[in-house]
């Protein structure tokens, strides 16, 4: 049995747009998320879903939340399997979406196995700001994944930070076709080894990456 939402609106909200939890076999496809705190999309703990062609726009921070003013309050326009470290997700798909305007991330997720394309693939984000953070995506770490994660065919412009930022543990990272385009920074990758410190770029493999910006910089080659 399949649920799914299609070809709908949703628009301020003073919380999720959208959560997804426990839960199997949806389908959520050309719909447009608006202006809701502190996350437009968020599945945890799921299985078989397919996020495809949606629209996520205006992700604010909560103003209603009373608590220790130096709380980071974890926000997003997609946080697929993310919100939680360890969160378990499988066959979930991620492709063809807009994050328009969000804070911290427009897409916070993990990526795929190295060399498998198709699952998330032709998402872009685009300005996107928030304290400390405003990556376009920021990729982390699949429990499932030991070896090797890959997120590919992404585009990111106008961010506060990265276009495009891996931050896994534990596994070789690849970055393929990544666009960046006006972020103050392109792109980035960072895997944390136990005991190793931060890792050298042995474990960091960037192919077919394009930068543009509007003013020279004159370390860039």
């Amino acid at each position: 049995m399949h649920s799914s939402v299609i070809n709908s609106t949703f628009h301020n909200g003073y919380s999720w747009g959208m959560y997804i939890k426990s839960s199997a076999n949806i389908h959520i496809e050309n719909n447009v998320f608006f202006r809701f705190r502190p996350i437009g999309v968020g599945v945890l703990s799921s299985t078989n879903v397919t996020i495809d062609n949606n629209i996520v726009a205006g992700i604010v921070d909560r103003s209603t939340v009373e608590g220790d003013p130096k709380m980071v309050d974890k926000g997003g326009a997609f946080s697929i399997c993310a919100y939680f470290e360890k969160d378990v997700c499988s066959d979930i798909r991620v492709r063809n979406n807009i994050a328009a305007g969000a804070i911290y991330g427009g897409f916070v997720t993990y990526g795929h196995k190295c060399g498998e394309y198709g699952t998330m693939s032709g998402n872009v984000a685009h300005s996107i700001k928030g304290l400390k953070a405003g990556h376009g995506l920021v990729m982390k770490q699949h429990p499932n994944e030991k070896v090797c994660a890959e997120y590919s065919d992404f585009a990111g412009y106008k961010c506060y930070y990265n276009g495009a930022f891996a931050y896994p543990e534990e596994v070789n990272v690849r970055l393929t076709r990544i666009t960046a385009v006006d972020n103050i920074m392109g792109f980035g990758a960072l895997v944390l080894k136990k005991a190793r410190e931060y890792e050298v770029m042995d474990d960091v493999v960037f192919s077919d990456i394009n930068v543009y910006a509007e003013t020279d910089s004159p370390d860039c080659p």
